[in-house]
């Protein structure tokens, strides 16, 4: 309880100083809206707004505007990362395997197909059905795809994802493999912890590769790991107890 409760701690202390980022900004952005609509408003009550003075505020405004938009989204996606820890320890149920990770690639279909991205599924027993905690393939592959997009394949035109799944007597097997730019040796010990991330610039919060820990070791007492030996994009090797 002591371990669970010192976790929690430390979630919401990371999750309010990444929150209070974008927040700020967009803080700061709407302070200077207003600044800029008050003089505006002066402007035209005293019948000395020009036309260039109106495009120039709207422009302005339109600039912010966009800043908060952006920092407001931000913050969107971090609340909903957020809100996957609540199915974490949710009730086991019998879920089909490939309709749990069809479901899990088809939110990002259009993104994958935009950029040339090709997604493979082997399931050695097809059909295969197996009892889970609810959600739990849904969010470990679709944190994985979500890591492969933003790092794997930033810099890339094209590439492969292969999710392999087999079974055995009393357990599942996961391999997750991309072909993107991999993960650097001086960052891989910390990558399953919480709000670690090379990505902040581009909106990247630190916890899909946590959230996926947190279910596989935490949740189910599976194991996870990044396959080291494996140099060209990166490797997941994910092991779910059944039950």
């Amino acid at each position: 309880m002591e371990n669970r409760f010192e976790s929690l701690q430390l979630l919401v202390s990371g999750a309010a100083h990444e929150m209070r980022t974008p927040l700020g900004v967009c803080q700061s952005s709407l302070s200077v809206v207003t600044e800029r609509l008050e003089k505006t408003e002066q402007k035209f009550l005293e019948k000395s707004l020009s036309e260039e003075d109106a495009l120039q505020a709207f422009r302005l405004n339109k600039r912010y505007l966009k800043i908060i938009e952006q920092n407001l989204k931000k913050a969107m996606d971090l609340t909903d990362q957020l809100k996957e820890f609540a199915f974490i320890d949710s009730d086991w149920v019998d879920q089909e395997v490939s309709e749990s990770v069809a479901s899990a690639i088809r939110p990002f279909q259009e993104e994958l197909s935009g950029n040339d991205i090709n997604v493979k599924v082997n399931i050695e027993q097809s059909p295969l059905s197996v009892n889970l905690p609810k959600a739990t393939l849904e969010q470990i592959v679709s944190n994985f795809i979500k890591n492969s997009l933003m790092y794997g394949f930033a810099e890339s035109s094209s590439g492969n994802i292969t999710i392999d799944i087999d079974r055995g007597a009393s357990w599942l097997s996961l391999v997750y493999t991309d072909d993107g730019c991999g993960i650097d040796d001086d960052i891989r010990p910390y990558i399953f912890e919480p709000f670690f991330t090379t990505g902040r610039n581009k909106g990247g919060a630190g916890l899909g590769l946590s959230i996926v820990y947190a279910i596989v070791v935490k949740s189910i007492a599976g194991s996870i790991e990044l396959d080291t030996d494996h140099r060209t994009g990166c490797r997941f090797i994910v092991t779910l107890p059944l039950f």
